[in-house]
C-alpha cells in the first residue's frame, strides 16, 4: 500500500512539476494580421494540370486608410515557375503575363514597385501568406469609381487568367 501511494505521489509530482507553459499561448490574437487575412485572396493560372502562375493579393486601402487613400493599392506576391532569368522580365514584369484592374475594360497599373529586401520591409512583415519563392510588389491603380467590389486580374497571353474580387 505504501509503495502504491509513493508511486502515485511521484507520478503526480513528475507530471505537474514543470507545468507553467500553455500551448494556447502560441495562438495569440493579432488583430492587424487577422484583418489582413480577410483582405487577402489567392489564385492560380493552370493549364493542362500545370501551374503557370500563382498570385496572392492583399488589398491595402481598407487596412491602412490613412496611408493608402489616393489610389487603389495592392500588395501582390507572384510566383511563375518558368520565369525569365533577366531581372527586367521576371515576376510582374514578365511579358507573358498582364496584371490589370477590371472595370469597363482593363486598367493597367500606375506604378509597380518591387520589394527587393523582404526581411527589411515593414509592409512585407505585416502581410499574410508570404513565401520565399514569390516576388512581391506594391502595385497602385488609379482609383476607379466602382461598386462595392473591385476585381484584379492576372492574365497569361497564351490563355488562362485568374480574377480576384475584393470588397471596398
Amino acid at each position: 500500500m505504501v509503495k502504491k501511494l509513493f508511486f502515485y505521489i511521484c507520478a503526480i509530482f513528475v507530471l505537474s512539476g514543470c507545468h507553467h507553459y500553455n500551448a494556447m499561448e502560441m495562438f495569440k490574437k493579432d488583430d492587424s494580421y487577422e484583418k489582413a487575412v480577410l483582405h487577402t485572396k489567392s489564385g492560380q493560372i493552370v493549364s493542362s494540370l500545370e501551374t503557370k502562375a500563382k498570385i496572392t493579393v492583399t488589398y491595402l486601402n481598407p487596412l491602412y486608410p490613412n496611408e493608402y487613400s489616393d489610389k487603389d493599392y495592392f500588395f501582390v506576391g507572384v510566383y511563375i515557375p518558368n520565369d525569365y532569368d533577366a531581372v527586367e522580365k521576371r515576376g510582374l514584369m514578365n511579358p507573358d503575363f498582364k496584371l490589370s484592374l477590371q472595370k469597363e475594360g482593363d486598367t493597367a497599373p500606375v506604378k509597380i514597385s518591387e520589394i527587393v529586401k523582404k526581411e527589411n520591409d515593414p509592409l512585407y512583415k505585416k502581410m499574410p501568406l508570404t513565401d520565399e519563392w514569390s516576388r512581391y510588389y506594391l502595385v497602385s491603380f488609379e482609383k476607379i469609381k466602382a461598386d462595392k467590389t473591385i476585381s484584379l486580374a492576372l492574365k497569361n497571353i497564351s490563355g488562362g487568367e485568374t480574377v480576384l474580387n475584393f470588397q471596398r
